[in-house]
């Protein structure tokens, strides 16, 4: 239903004096009818056409050391968002020989491009919340990842 097109946006800023760039992503899916959770792409090759009542939690690590963590359950929910089958003969190590820097330049000179208007988003509702969020280092956070069962965070 929405083939390459922006969702929504938010903005990752503690105040408004800082707003650091992001470093590190960590999604997590948790299914509410089982209990149980699963790490970053249960959902993307859950079962198919079965629409699960779960939460979607990311973890944001970024440039000042902080750690964020955004619910994201609305939006699956506003954008009628259901998994989708694994691909079965997709091998995610494969190299292709293909050279894009041709193409790769021209949008980033287009994106760059003082004409260029900002992206349309195609969901106007509030439809992330940050559930937390702390002070994890004192300068960047390069990597986070969650856990679960014992649930934890490492972050480094």
């Amino acid at each position: 239903r929405f083939a390459n097109e922006v969702l929504t946006r938010f903005v990752n800023m503690q105040s408004l004096e800082s707003s650091a760039s992001v470093s590190c992503l960590d999604p997590t899916y948790f299914e509410t009818d089982t209990g149980s959770s699963a790490h970053s792409d249960t959902f993307l090759t859950g079962t198919v056409g079965v629409p699960k009542d779960g939460h979607l939690l990311l973890y944001a690590g970024d440039e000042d050391g902080d750690v964020r963590v955004w619910d994201l359950s609305r939006l699956l929910l506003a954008a009628e968002v259901h998994p989708v089958p694994a691909k079965a003969d997709w091998d995610p190590r494969k190299k292709d020989q293909i050279d894009c820097s041709h193409s790769t330049e021209a949008m980033a000179q287009k994106a760059m491009s003082s004409e260029q208007p900002e992206l349309p988003i195609k969901i106007d509702e509030a439809v992330v919340r940050q559930v937390r969020g702390w002070r994890a280092h004192h300068d960047i956070v390069r990597s986070v990842k969650a856990y679960d069962n014992p649930s934890f965070v490492v972050t480094a």
